[in-house]
């Protein structure tokens, strides 16, 4: 638990790079992606075979989850970036002022921003989308461990161990036998063996 813990935590040092920067901010996100798979293959050597999902195995597919939605969310962001807020080239207009380059989604060509307050709004905006993200990614990031913290503690040794609540599943066909068990040489009937142990 304490090793996905500090992968989930290290998920949100990518916010840390700038929002254009969509390399770096990736690379952070592939290096803990990887971190966590190999996690996985470690606990699956550790754990019991079994044919459901256990709770910690539902706690590493949910780092999955936050690192591939955290990845699509960077790209979003960086692409509304570089379109929306223009390139950091700038040329001198008839006037002597600056206008700001910018990139056309569709076309990709370069064109002029005549005017920045345009610009100004739409990179605040997105700068808002990036924290915006962020929280979403905290408050996942607290339920999930607030899940987590629950499944442990309802499924304690001594939870489970005063629990009265089995049913017998003896009835099913599953576990029926066609015949009744017979005692077939090597050993001798039970009533003589336990006779044997009085004496």
């Amino acid at each position: 638990c304490f090793c996905l813990l500090v992968i989930d935590c290290m998920v949100f040092t990518a916010h840390g790079i700038h929002r254009g920067e969509l390399g770096d901010r990736l690379g952070i996100n592939l290096t803990l992606l990887l971190t966590a798979m190999a996690f996985k293959w470690v606990l699956s050597d550790a754990l019991p075979s079994t044919p459901y999902l256990t709770d910690m195995e539902k706690y590493v597919i949910m780092t999955f989850a936050m690192l591939f939605l955290q990845g699509m969310c960077f790209w979003f962001v960086s692409d509304a970036y570089i379109y929306r807020c223009g390139t950091d080239d700038y040329s001198v207009g008839e006037e002597g002022q600056r206008q700001e380059k910018s990139i056309d989604w569709i076309t990709g060509a370069v064109k002029l921003v005549n005017t920045t307050e345009t610009v100004d709004f739409s990179c605040e905006a997105i700068h808002i989308l990036d924290r915006v993200i962020l929280l979403i990614e905290i408050v996942c990031f607290m339920a999930k461990n607030a899940w987590f913290a629950y499944e442990v503690w309802v499924n304690r040794r001594s939870a489970v161990t005063s629990q009265t609540h089995f049913e017998d599943l003896s009835k099913l066909e599953e576990y029926a036998m066609p015949d009744k068990l017979t005692h077939v040489g090597g050993r001798e009937p039970e009533e003589k063996y336990y006779k044997d142990l009085k004496d």
